[in-house]
C-alpha cells in the first residue's frame, strides 16, 4: 500500500483534542504568533489536500498545521530525526515527543524519516502546503526548496526569516533562498516583525 492508499483520505474521528492555547503551550521553538500563522495556513489545505512539513522537530509546528487542516487532509513529515544521531534535534526521544505531541491528529499524519532531498526524488503529489524549518545554510537549504517547490499549487512557509542583518534571527542562508528562489514564483508574502514565519503563495 502507497502512503496515498492511507487512510486519512477517509473522514476520520478524533479521539481528543487540542486547541490553540494548548498548541502553544507544547515542547517547541515556535512563538505564539507563528502558532497562529501555521494554524492560519493548515486551514488552506483543502480536503483531501496534502501538506508536507520539512524539520518539524518536536511537532509543534505539525500541530499547529493539524489545527487548522480539514479532517479528510494528510500531513506528510519529513526529518532525518534519528539519522542526525544522539544530538539535540536528531534523537529517538525527539522522535517519541513528536508522536506525542500530535496524538490527537494521528490519522492524519504521515512520518517519514529521511533527509529532504532524497525523500523528494520519490515524491510525484501536488502539494497544497509546504512549511520548511530545517538547516540554514544556503547550499542545503536551497536543495530542499529546488527539491519540493515544483510539486507546490498552494501556500509555502519558512521558519526563522527576517529582514534585518543585525537581528540574532536572521540567518543569511534563509534570507537569500526565499529571495533568489522561493520569492520569483510567489505573491501574497506576509511576514510580521513579532513572527519568525514567512508565508506566500504559488503565483
Amino acid at each position: 500500500m502507497s502512503i496515498y492508499d492511507h487512510p486519512v483520505f477517509e473522514p476520520q474521528k478524533h479521539q481528543d483534542t487540542m486547541n490553540l492555547d494548548q498548541i502553544k503551550q507544547l515542547d517547541g521553538q515556535l512563538k505564539p504568533a507563528d502558532v497562529d500563522r501555521l494554524h492560519w495556513l493548515g486551514t488552506q489545505v483543502p480536503p483531501h489536500g496534502i501538506a508536507v512539513e520539512i524539520g518539524p522537530y518536536k511537532g509543534k509546528s505539525t500541530a499547529a498545521i493539524l489545527s487548522g487542516m480539514p479532517r479528510t487532509a494528510v500531513l506528510i513529515a519529513v526529518d532525518p530525526w534519528c539519522l542526525l544521531g544522539d544530538s539535540k534535534y536528531g534523537s529517538y526521544e525527539v522522535m517519541n515527543c513528536f508522536r506525542d505531541q500530535v496524538h490527537p491528529w494521528q490519522q492524519q499524519v504521515i512520518q517519514i524519516v529521511g533527509w529532504p532531498v532524497d525523500v523528494a526524488a520519490f515524491w510525484h503529489r501536488p502539494i497544497d502546503l509546504l512549511s520548511v524549518d530545517s538547516i540554514k545554510d544556503y547550499p542545503r537549504l536551497s536543495a530542499i526548496w529546488r527539491a519540493w517547490l515544483p510539486f507546490c499549487r498552494g501556500w509555502i512557509a519558512s521558519h526563522d526569516y527576517h529582514d534585518d542583518p543585525q537581528h540574532p534571527q536572521y540567518y543569511p542562508g534563509v534570507h537569500q533562498t526565499l529571495n533568489e528562489i522561493v520569492k520569483p514564483v510567489t505573491t501574497d508574502h506576509h511576514w510580521q516583525e513579532h513572527s519568525y514565519t514567512w508565508s506566500g503563495r504559488i503565483r
